[in-house]
């Protein structure tokens, strides 16, 4: 009767002596569960032996403990199978003492599953905290070189590595390659000039090579299936790598990359999947980040180019009656960039009385029209009271439901009020400028 009830029970239950704390009976389910046979459990310090080594002195001490105690005592530690695998043990302790010798007893319980699954959870909810550390970095700034410091400061953090960098351009055929940005760990020994040069040698250039092929971060070291490059080696002090090839939209490739320098180091899976999807994240975010700095470079070139070209221009929602017009088109006609409002009476108002109605007809037919340019000339008062001679050309788009002049213009301003631009046109020049 007892032995179907033990047999019964879904754990292994044991018995052993509180002094030696020897088993002294298991239940068969225990070869199930470590796969030792039955017998092996019953020699001398089978149980010790066999517990992880990390846990095995307390969980020694504690059972000890529950010897001398009264009630029932939980434990949880980890074992190593046959298989030499980890496995996750709950076990219930007690004393039972109404017998002349007292006896340890208790039932083991498999918890290995419950115990994966909370730690894949821990590792998840992990992830997601990095995650958003590295994504409210990239959102804190718009300056480029800042937003990649705070993000590389972030996974110094995360990694607990000793550097953090990133190299460009990540081309194995280059002649040379320079850090782009660097972080490092208060107390490494070594640290490099950002954005100088170093000659692409054989092994920077191996470790690009397989970085670019790789759909992922390759590790390099020791244990690890690549050599750390030798100049990373002697000249950085760096013994183990994680690195990534940065596939950007805009631009070259760039090399991610952290650095252990003081002591080797194996990164784990977990650590890989979160390097990866940093990175990608990084990628995008500098890509982002790249063309916004070229829009704002081509965008000032355009307004210098502008301003030097003596071109004032215009953009015109013929719907709305709205008009946009450039500083250079108020400065010719004497006016600061806040005088004039964005209203086509602000240029109405302005047109010789004797020519707006023949400007507005021509307008009328051009609008009704397939033509691609409109060019005129007219005069517009100064804001000193003078007629300036005006050539405009314009270019219209979104007929015929809404007709707007807004895809391009360009307005020279002439200082003669006596004749047509026509014969002054040689002056000028034959320039144009368009936006939209």
């Amino acid at each position: 009767m007892y032995e179907a009830f033990v047999a019964s029970i879904d754990g292994v239950v044991w018995e052993g002596d509180v002094e030696s704390r020897q088993l002294t009976f298991v239940s068969p389910e225990a070869e199930r569960v470590l796969g030792y046979p039955l017998a092996l459990w019953l020699t001398s310090g089978f149980w010790a032996q066999h517990l992880h080594r990390d846990d095995r002195d307390w969980a020694v001490e504690s059972r000890a403990r529950a010897a001398s105690a009264r009630g029932c005592t939980e434990l949880e530690y980890r074992m190593i199978d046959a298989q030499d695998r980890v496995v996750w043990v709950r076990d219930l302790v007690s004393v039972v003492d109404d017998t002349p010798v007292p006896r340890l007893c208790g039932v083991m319980i498999d918890v290995t599953e419950r115990k994966q699954s909370e730690d894949e959870r821990r590792t998840h909810l992990r992830f997601l905290q990095a995650m958003d550390r590295v994504n409210r970095a990239i959102q804190g700034a718009t300056d480029r070189d800042r937003v990649l410091q705070d993000v590389l400061d972030v996974v110094l953090d995360i990694f607990a590595c000793d550097r953090a960098w990133l190299v460009s351009p990540c081309d194995p055929d280059a002649v040379a390659w320079r850090p782009l940005m660097e972080r490092t760990r208060s107390g490494t020994a070594f640290g490099v000039l950002h954005r100088v040069d170093f000659l692409m040698d054989d092994g920077v250039a191996r470790l690009m090579r397989a970085a670019l092929r790789a759909d992922g971060p390759i590790g390099s070291g020791p244990s690890a299936a690549h050599p750390v490059a030798d100049v990373l080696v002697t000249g950085l002090g760096v013994k183990s790598a994680l690195t990534m090839a940065l596939r950007l939209h805009v631009g070259q490739p760039l090399l991610f990359e952290l650095h252990q320098c003081l002591q080797p180091r194996a990164w784990t899976a977990q650590e890989e999947r979160l390097f990866h999807e940093i990175g990608r994240r990084l990628a995008d975010a500098v890509t982002g980040l790249t063309a916004f700095r070229d829009l704002q470079e081509g965008a000032e070139r355009l307004r210098l180019a502008v301003k030097s070209s003596n071109v004032g221009l215009w953009d015109w929602d013929v719907a709305s009656g709205t008009v946009l017009f450039s500083p250079e088109y108020k400065r010719q006609l004497g006016y600061a960039d806040d005088e004039i409002r964005n209203d086509v009476e602000e240029w109405r108002q302005r047109v010789h009385p004797d020519e707006i109605d023949a400007i507005l007809k021509g307008l009328g037919a051009y609008f009704e029209s397939d033509q691609t340019v409109l060019e005129s000339e007219f005069r517009m008062r100064h804001k000193d009271g003078s007629w300036r001679w005006i050539f405009r050309e314009a270019r219209c788009g979104g007929r015929p439901m809404a007709p707007r002049c807004a895809c391009s213009a360009a307005t020279w301003i002439s200082p003669i009020a006596s004749e047509p631009i026509k014969s002054a046109r040689g002056t000028c020049g034959s320039s144009r400028a368009w936006i939209g």
